[in-house]
């Protein structure tokens, strides 16, 4: 009997190691992020998509370390994977927006200030982005 218990118990820990290695490259990615070793980080970040797919921190650091690197399409990808995961994190429509503002996508920007504004009407900062991209829009400047 202890030997079936013990096999239980391997199988636990087994099914247990993703996520554990999961947080601690999200751990080890965002401290490389603070320290500013980007490309080490992103590698950490797709680890943790790799083990985890529907982690809505590792996509979201990903794009922000990816804005960092001047790789917006990518960043834009990443915002996107944060949103379908979680649609009602305020700061992933407002980093896309942004990101969208970087790519000259200026209505597709005013959405995503937009749905921001929505879900944390507190932020002056989503407004005021939106208040220009609008004004951007109507002067044709990015055309």
């Amino acid at each position: 009997m202890v030997r079936k218990i013990t096999e239980l118990q391997k199988v636990l820990i087994q099914k247990s190691k993703p996520l554990n290695k999961a947080a601690y490259f999200l751990t080890k990615a965002v401290k490389l992020s603070k320290e500013k070793k980007y490309a080490e980080a992103i590698a950490c970040y797709d680890k943790v998509i790799e083990l985890d797919p529907r982690s809505k921190a590792a996509w979201f650091n990903k794009a922000l370390v990816s804005s960092h690197l001047d790789k917006h399409e990518e960043a834009l990808t990443c915002y996107e994977e944060a949103i379908r995961i979680d649609p009602t994190y305020a700061r992933s429509w407002f980093n896309k927006g942004v990101t969208c503002i970087r790519l000259k996508k200026i209505p597709e920007a005013i959405a995503c200030f937009e749905e921001a504004v929505r879900l944390d009407p507190t932020d002056e900062i989503a407004k005021r982005n939106k208040t220009k991209a609008l004004q951007w829009q109507k002067e044709k400047r990015f055309e």
